[in-house]
């Protein structure tokens, strides 16, 4: 209990004193060190950068495996749906065209090619004929097709084939056989293929058909329209050459027989046209319906006849009478115009007598003339009615 005492009672109308201990007075320097720091605060301090980590690579590799994985189930899943699942019907508008080419079989001694080259002809099989090496030339291949060949095959046939040269390194094979009834010897070329067997040096041959003065008139190869004056390949066999008109024609030796290859690289033949029978008959009939009609006329000179007279004075028309003297047209042949193989002609030597009266009431009594004009006629037609004659004098 020693040393306490109890605190002594507050002054009257006071606060009682504090019992804590007083804070210590401020420090001047102190002071002086808050202002600094205050000051430094208010000056602007660049923030501190961190280094930036470095980023992962990307995944290549795994991306570019899944989607080659992706693009390869596509795949196989397309391939086997068209294979197995897929059951497309046929469209029956698709025309499937087998282009002609060269046939990939067994490789051919020099003997074979000839040989299967020969039997293709002579079985109607065009195709396989050409297959066995290079066409001829670059001419128009109007005829070379199995439709035409086979009917070339019927008037044509090739048969009694047999293969002479024996040699297995031969580059010329020689053959007989024979076509359209005449029997042939020839030799056909042959050369070794890139895949090590023998072909035919050609499987065709080029022919061009000459037409002086007949740019008008059609013509027709073995039944088939060709371009006039235009090279055409062709394979040994026979070919007959016509317009397919009824008035012209071209005559049976135009036509002409290819025996074998062993033809020049382009080989010319000439044709000529002529009237048909029915055009000679057709032109006559014309050309005496076009007399008819002039020496009927009451004219001196009626216009388009070959006839004509001149009279001294004014002529009374309706006595005006001609009268042919003879059959002019007797021996008279029927032609074709040489300046156009499209016209016919005919040169009629005619004699005649004509008689009149003038107006005045006087006659002039028989007056005779000779002339012979010439007569032509378009001959494209086929009806022999609508045939029309022209005269020249």
């Amino acid at each position: 209990m020693t040393g306490w005492r109890p605190p002594a009672p507050p002054p009257q109308g006071g606060r009682p004193p504090s019992t804590r201990p007083e804070p210590p007075a401020p420090d001047p320097a102190g002071m002086d060190s808050v202002l600094m720091r205050a000051r430094d605060r208010s000056r602007f301090q660049a923030p501190v950068i961190e280094e930036e980590q470095a980023r992962p690579p990307f995944p290549w590799r795994p991306v570019l495996l899944v989607f080659s994985l992706v693009i390869a189930l596509a795949v196989a899943g397309g391939a086997a749906y068209v294979l197995w699942l897929r059951q497309p019907e046929p469209d029956p508008d698709t025309i499937v065209q087998v282009p002609e080419g060269r046939e990939t079989v067994r490789l051919r001694s020099p003997q074979d090619a000839a040989r299967d080259y020969l039997q293709a002809l002579a079985d109607g099989d065009i195709r396989t004929a050409l297959s066995l090496g290079e066409y001829g030339g670059i001419g128009s291949r109007a005829l070379l097709n199995s439709e035409v060949h086979a009917r070339m095959r019927e008037r044509a046939p090739l048969t009694d084939i047999a293969i002479l040269t024996e040699d297995p390194n031969a580059t010329d094979v020689e053959v007989s056989y024979t076509l359209a009834g005449e029997p042939v010897r020839t030799s056909i070329p042959v050369v070794r293929n890139d895949a090590g067997g023998y072909e035919l040096e050609r499987t065709t041959v080029t022919v061009v058909i000459e037409l002086a003065q007949a740019e008008s008139l059609p013509l027709r190869v073995n039944g088939v329209d060709v371009q006039k004056f235009a090279p055409l390949e062709v394979v040994p066999g026979f070919y007959e050459v016509t317009t397919g008109l009824t008035f012209i024609e071209y005559p049976q030796d135009n036509s002409f027989l290819i025996g074998s290859l062993g033809f020049a690289s382009e080989t010319r033949f000439t044709a000529t046209p002529r009237l048909t029978t029915d055009g000679e008959e057709a032109l006559r009939a014309a050309v005496r319906r076009s007399l008819d009609d002039c020496f009927a006329r009451r004219q001196l000179a009626p216009e388009g006849c070959p006839q004509s007279i001149t009279a001294p004075q004014p002529v009374a028309a309706d006595t005006i009478r001609w009268r042919l003297i003879g059959n002019p047209l007797a021996d008279v042949q029927p032609t074709l115009l040489p300046q156009d193989l499209s016209r016919g002609t005919m040169t009629v030597d005619l004699r005649y007598s004509v008689t009149f009266d003038y107006i005045d009431g006087s006659t002039s009594g028989t007056n005779t003339g000779a002339r012979s004009p010439r007569a032509t006629a378009n001959m494209l037609g086929d009806d022999p009615s609508r045939v029309n004659v022209v005269w020249q004098q």
